[in-house]
């Protein structure tokens, strides 16, 4: 049978602009050996792949999207398809996975700030996952949030409780949207080390 990676072999080669380029694609066509085996198996038994999850990001495939001046491939969109087209063949739910990740990446790229795009794009190049807490079940649309972000001490105070989190469980950051005291719609990201109890292990 031939696969989606052979498919693409000839336009992934003629689209390669840069040493990485070819680099990501060396690893894309190891991820058949890697994933495919036991993914049916994983899923049904509903293991969670946090050993394959930690060697996608390390791969250097979650920062594809991260733009060349801050050190990234910055492969097109037609690219950037293809990419997750292969690895859900070698496994459907890795592919899903990173979903909000690729978005995040995307977001910051278009309306983060300097800083934000230094300190986040040299993580994410280094392997960090983004993951997402947006959507809550309480509101009437998908832009409304109870979730509050409220001064406390010297520091802050998260609450609420959200409902569509795909990829936060593997994150080593969540952007949580929330509303602010002055009511304002933000973002606050919390790092996997300010995240306690049993939802690192669920």
């Amino acid at each position: 049978m031939i696969t989606r990676i052979q498919k693409h072999k000839v336009t992934w080669r003629r689209r390669i602009e840069s040493k990485a380029s070819r680099k990501h694609w060396k690893l894309l066509g190891a991820l058949p050996n890697r994933f495919g085996p036991d993914s049916g198996a994983r899923d049904k038994e509903r293991r969670l792949p946090f050993e394959e999850i930690e060697w996608f990001s390390q791969s250097g495939l979650w920062g594809i999207t991260v733009p060349k001046e801050y050190g990234g491939a910055g492969v097109s969109t037609a690219i950037f398809a293809e990419v997750v087209a292969i690895v859900s063949e070698a496994d459907a739910s890795i592919g899903q996975i990173p979903q909000n990740h690729y978005a995040n990446v995307e977001e910051i790229r278009l309306v983060g700030t300097e800083a934000q795009k230094a300190f986040f794009f040299d993580r994410i190049l280094k392997g960090d996952r983004l993951g997402n807490a947006a959507v809550e079940r309480s509101g009437k649309t998908v832009l409304e949030n109870q979730t509050k972000l409220v001064p406390d001490g010297d520091g802050y105070r998260l609450t609420g409780e959200k409902f569509y989190s795909t990829g936060a469980l593997f994150a080593h950051w969540v952007p949580v949207r929330v509303t602010d005291s002055d009511g304002n719609r933000v973002v606050s990201n919390r790092s996997a080390a300010e995240r306690k109890g049993p939802d690192r292990d669920r």
